[in-house]
């Protein structure tokens, strides 16, 4: 059975910064002086995050409106690397895993939660593929397109082999992201997520309210407790011996 926390051991021997996430921002302005400047401002932030562990609520819509909403506990190192369990009143639903390797989903033994269970396990690794974007891997191409508007710097990449584009919206008062959307070769949103309740760790601005929304439903991460730069656990991104790794 997947516990509870605490999520993964985390030592408090290096670094560690930590939040309560509230509702309100407030966040310092930032000086730069071209689009490039910013960029690499954005760059430059992102990689000051080297680990995340997190505690919080996920709440998972479907199509038609159904929602479930699971206590959670995340990790996340790098681009490449992220674990979500979550659990509702003490009952494991999920423990998903990725890695370089790939993605591993354990659900709970008991056959009449396993459906449901796995159903929001496979909607997460959608979820935890896209989180990929916090990396800061689309602020260190140097072939971005920067469109400057009033409030807000586009930064798009080109084109993937499949056509597709990402896209991301900064404010440019405060350089932070505010908004990541995937694009088809039609110029159309296949997924769109929203970052919000910024606050600063440090000199760092973290998001503590992530917003996915895409056609298989919506999904809304928001996270009470935040420590940044923590020692992870050797294991923390092995999947469970149980689990399966999805296709």
């Amino acid at each position: 059975m997947i516990r509870p926390p605490p999520l993964l051991a985390v030592a408090v021997l290096c670094t560690l910064l930590s939040c309560g996430c509230a509702s309100h921002e407030n966040l310092p302005a930032v000086a730069w002086h071209d689009p490039h400047d910013a960029v690499n401002i954005l760059a430059r932030r992102a990689e000051a995050v080297r680990t995340v562990t997190a505690q919080g609520q996920i709440t998972l819509t479907r199509p038609g409106g159904e929602s479930v909403r699971l206590d959670l506990a995340m990790v996340r190192a790098g681009s490449d690397r992220v674990r979500i369990r979550a659990w509702k009143l003490g009952q494991a639903v999920f423990d998903l895993t990725m890695n370089p390797d790939g993605v591993w989903l354990l659900t709970p033994e008991n056959a009449s939660f396993s459906a449901k269970a796995r159903s929001a396990g496979l909607t997460a690794r959608k979820l935890a593929e896209h989180l990929a974007l916090l990396g800061g891997d689309l602020f260190r191409r140097k072939d971005l397109e920067i469109r400057e508007l009033p409030s807000v710097l586009e930064i798009t990449s080109p084109p993937d082999s499949d056509g597709l584009r990402i896209r991301c919206g900064v404010e440019r008062r405060t350089l932070v992201p505010r908004r990541y959307t995937l694009l088809d070769r039609d110029d159309r949103a296949r997924f769109g997520m929203d970052l919000s309740e910024y606050r600063m760790i440090g000199e760092i601005p973290f998001a503590c309210r992530y917003l996915a929304v895409s056609d298989d439903g919506r999904i809304l991460i928001a996270l009470r407790e935040v420590e940044l730069n923590g020692e992870l656990a050797e294991n923390a991104f092995t999947p469970p011996r149980r689990a399966e790794k999805l296709p």
